[in-house]
């Protein structure tokens, strides 16, 4: 159960839906030559499926740090590609596989591609373990957050409610907390009063939930009943969530609480499309990124907040990006006196997804731009 509870409450003290979405991946330091080497040998001797993803997992990895997000999702679908058959023997390898493709193309705004690679991440899940495992559930929901995330709230809600139901017949705790705790926030990021209070309802439900194992949603629930409470004008939450955190020693990893919203660039209108600086306008998203540092002090402010490196012209884009990071405040951190607490990296992409128009078989850039977002903060031993 408590593997359950890692995976499936992941991520629930930050933004589920927003272009802030909580992803990790493994920063390695071994170089793109060694990476790209290991993965031809693999391939030169047909290694096995699981060895074959485990090496191109590395490798696309790598693409990615280094800014190569095209050649890092051609590394996924050759590997895609060679291995897609092998899901019955290599379900959980060949569905990370898929997960990394639909990561990448969320990155590069191919929005058809995040949506299927999603869906067959969970599909070669189910080829090789039952329908009632509980990684399928888990992999279920990693669907709905994508459904939420393409724009499709309604779609996304019935799903977690049907996870919520298999997992409730199973008594997977975990994953019904995962599954009720999307839905309140859903409800609570909806224009509606009465779905709003409906949300808040649920949320300060799960915030009373008893039992030590339960600690992990009465957090997650706390934090965004205390960011909900924030936007409207009131810190008393956020305040009393902190002390909280302090009266129980802090926490030994940093976990966030609150952060205004990114700020996003105005949409291209039709107009600008039309004239000379449509082309301009479309490039405007083409290997734009930035990675930006910043430490996590032991009460929980964040400082020195700095680009590290980029691509592209121009770092206006990244200007909401860093207001937002100064904005955050975690949870105070459980470190030693002295300790200056945690250096953070991570990788922000300015994007915008890909569009078929009506009237024309020309692809185009949706109007309204879009921030990823990926941790790519090294693991820190205390």
């Amino acid at each position: 159960m408590k593997k359950i509870a890692t995976l499936a409450l992941l991520a629930l003290a930050s933004p589920l839906f927003a272009q802030e979405e909580e992803k990790t991946i493994v920063v390695t330091a071994r170089s793109l030559a060694d990476t790209a080497n290991d993965l031809a040998g693999c391939v030169a001797r047909n290694c096995p499926p699981d060895e074959d993803v485990k090496a191109t997992l590395t490798h696309a990895e790598n693409q990615f740090v280094a800014g190569d997000y095209k050649a890092a999702r051609q590394t996924l679908l050759k590997s895609v590609g060679r291995n897609r058959d092998d899901a019955k023997g290599y379900p959980v390898p060949v569905s990370d596989l898929h997960r990394a493709n639909a990561r990448i193309a969320a990155h590069l705004g191919e929005g058809q591609s995040y949506l299927l690679a999603t869906l067959d991440s969970r599909s070669a899940l189910k080829a090789g373990l039952p329908d009632d495992d509980w990684r399928v559930l888990v992999s279920t929901i990693e669907v709905a957050d994508m459904r939420a995330k393409l724009g499709y709230p309604d779609e996304a809600e019935r799903i977690y409610a049907e996870v919520s139901q298999k997992a409730r017949a199973r008594n997977w705790t975990a994953l019904v907390w995962a599954s009720e705790v999307r839905t309140a926030l859903i409800q609570l990021n909806s224009p509606g009063t009465a779905e709003k209070a409906k949300g808040r309802r649920a949320l300060e439900a799960l915030a009373l939930t008893e039992g030590a194992e339960a600690r992990p949603i009465r957090l997650a629930a706390k934090v965004l009943l205390a960011r909900s409470a924030r936007k409207a004008g009131s810190d008393a939450e956020t305040e009393a969530l902190i002390a909280e955190y302090a009266a129980q020693g802090g926490s030994a990893r940093p976990t966030l609480i609150f952060a205004e919203a990114i700020k996003q660039l105005p949409e291209i209108d039709n107009q600008t499309r039309a004239n000379s600086l449509g082309k301009m306008a479309m490039d405007t998203y083409e290997d734009r990124w930035a990675d930006v540092g910043f430490w996590v002090q032991p009460d929980g402010r964040v400082n020195e907040v700095e680009v590290l490196r980029s691509s592209g012209k121009g770092l206006d884009w990244t200007k909401p990006v860093l207001t937002s990071l100064t904005s955050r405040r975690y949870a105070p951190l459980k470190v030693e006196p002295g300790d200056p607490g945690f250096y953070m990296v991570e990788r922000y992409t300015l994007t915008a997804m890909w569009e078929d128009r009506l009237g024309t078989r020309i692809r185009q850039r949706a109007r309204a731009p879009r921030i990823e977002r990926i941790d790519m903060t090294v693991e820190q031993k205390r």
